[in-house]
C-alpha cells in the first residue's frame, strides 16, 4: 500500500509541476522540418528541440529557477560557456561564465546589463549597442560583447550585418523580409559581387508574450540556440512591426551648404536617416549662426536629431564640428522659443518642444570642435 500512495504522490507532483508546460512548434522551413518549444507557465523557453535548413544548431541546457534563467552551452565557436539571467522586470542582468577548453582559454565573467522600456528613445540596449525606436536601427559603441545584434528594420524588412558598414559592402550580412502578418520570412544571405541570395523561406508561431522581460529573455535563449533564429524572431519579441512611429513630411531648407568637389551636403539630406548622408554648412569658419528651416505639411511639437557626420569611418565623426547648442524659434509666433543643448553623439535625440508649429527656425549657436575640419554637420532631423 505504501508504494502505491508514493507513486501516487510522485505523479501527482510530477502533474503539478508540469501542468503549466506547454510544446509549441515556433518555426517551419519549406521542407517541413521545424523547431519546437517548451514554454513554462510564465512563457519562457525551458527547452529547444529540433533543427530547420541552413541553421548551425548548438547544444544547450535551460534552467529556470523563478527570476533567475541559466543556460548552458556545451559546445560553441566562443568556447565552452554558461549564461545566467536575472530578471529585474525593466532590465536584465546578463552573466556569460567563460570555461576554458581546448581551443580557448578562459576569460574573466562578463556581466552587464540589458534594458527595454516603453518611451521614445529606445527598444532595447545594453552597455554596447542601442536600438533606436526612432529609426529602427542599430547604434554601435562596441559590440564584442553583445547579444544585441547589429540591424536595420524597414518596411517589414530587416537586414542583420557583421562589420561596420552596412551591405551591401558587408558580405555575410543576412536579410528576413516578413509578410504583412509577419507570419511568413524570406530570409537571404549576401554574397560576392553585392548580390542577395535567398537560402531558407519559413514560417514562424507566435509566441510573442505581453511581457517584455520574457520576450527579451526569449530572444536571448534562441540566440544562443542559433545567432539566425535569435535575429529571425527580434523585430517580432520586440514589436519592431508594431511601434512604427509616424514622422511628418517636412521641407527642410538652410541658409548654406558644404560643397566638395561632386559631393553636395544638402539640407534636403537632412530628411535622411542613413548613415554617411549628412548636412554640412558651408559658411566661412564654425558656421555659428547658421540656419535651418522646416516646414511640415501639419503641426508637430517634437524634433529628433542625430548630430554630427554619422558613417562607417568613425573619424568622420570626430573630424568635423557637432551641433552643441541651438535655438529654435516658432516662425508663426516668434515668442515661442527654445534653447537647449545637443549631446556630443550620433545616437537621435529627442527635443520636446513647449509649442506646437509646422513652421520653425533652428540656429546654431555653439559647436563641438572637430579634430581636422572646421565644418560643422548634422545627420538628420525628424519631426513629429
Amino acid at each position: 500500500m505504501k508504494k502505491y500512495i508514493m507513486l501516487f504522490i510522485i505523479f501527482v507532483l510530477f502533474v503539478e509541476l508540469n501542468v503549466f508546460a506547454e510544446t509549441k512548434k515556433i518555426v517551419q522551413d519549406s521542407d517541413g522540418k521545424f523547431i519546437e518549444a517548451v514554454f513554462n507557465e510564465q512563457g519562457i523557453i525551458e527547452k529547444l528541440k529540433g533543427t530547420i535548413s541552413e541553421y548551425s544548431v548548438e547544444k544547450m541546457n535551460i534552467k529556470v529557477e523563478k527570476e533567475t534563467i541559466k543556460i548552458h552551452m556545451e559546445s560553441s565557436g566562443d568556447g565552452c560557456y554558461n549564461i545566467e539571467i536575472k530578471n529585474h522586470r525593466e532590465y536584465l542582468t546578463l552573466t556569460k561564465i567563460f570555461t576554458a577548453n581546448k581551443v580557448f582559454n578562459s576569460r574573466d565573467n562578463l556581466i552587464y546589463n540589458i534594458y527595454f522600456n516603453d518611451n521614445d528613445e529606445y527598444f532595447i540596449k545594453d552597455d554596447f549597442i542601442t536600438v533606436s525606436r526612432t529609426d529602427k536601427k542599430t547604434h554601435v559603441s562596441d559590440s564584442s560583447d553583445s547579444y544585441l545584434p547589429k540591424l536595420k528594420y524597414e518596411d517589414n524588412t530587416c537586414i542583420q550585418f557583421f562589420g561596420k558598414t552596412m551591405p551591401e559592402e558587408d558580405i555575410g550580412s543576412r536579410k528576413y523580409v516578413y509578410s504583412d502578418d509577419m507570419k511568413n520570412i524570406v530570409c537571404s544571405l549576401i554574397m560576392p559581387g553585392d548580390v542577395w541570395e535567398e537560402y531558407m523561406t519559413a514560417t514562424v508561431f507566435d509566441f510573442k508574450s505581453d511581457n517584455k522581460a520574457v520576450n527579451v529573455i526569449n530572444y536571448i535563449i534562441l540566440y544562443n540556440y542559433d545567432y539566425q533564429l535569435g535575429v529571425m524572431f527580434f523585430p517580432i519579441l520586440l514589436g519592431l512591426n508594431e511601434s512604427d512611429t509616424k514622422f511628418i513630411d517636412t521641407e527642410i531648407t538652410a541658409d548654406s551648404y558644404l560643397t566638395e568637389g561632386n559631393t553636395k551636403y544638402l539640407p534636403e539630406r537632412l530628411r535622411n536617416t542613413e548613415p554617411g548622408t549628412p548636412w554640412c554648412e558651408g559658411k566661412p569658419g564654425d558656421g555659428i549662426g547658421s540656419i535651418i528651416t522646416l516646414k511640415g505639411n501639419k503641426e508637430f511639437s517634437t524634433l529628433i536629431i542625430s548630430n554630427g557626420f554619422d558613417s562607417a569611418k568613425k573619424q568622420n565623426y570626430t573630424n568635423n564640428n557637432r551641433v552643441k547648442e541651438i535655438r529654435i524659434t516658432n516662425l508663426n509666433n516668434k515668442k515661442n522659443l527654445l534653447t537647449t543643448e545637443l549631446p556630443d553623439s550620433p545616437q537621435p535625440f529627442e527635443i520636446k518642444l513647449p509649442f506646437s508649429s509646422d513652421y520653425v527656425q533652428i540656429e546654431i549657436l555653439s559647436v563641438y570642435k572637430g579634430e581636422k575640419y572646421e565644418d560643422t554637420c548634422l545627420n538628420y532631423i525628424l519631426a513629429k
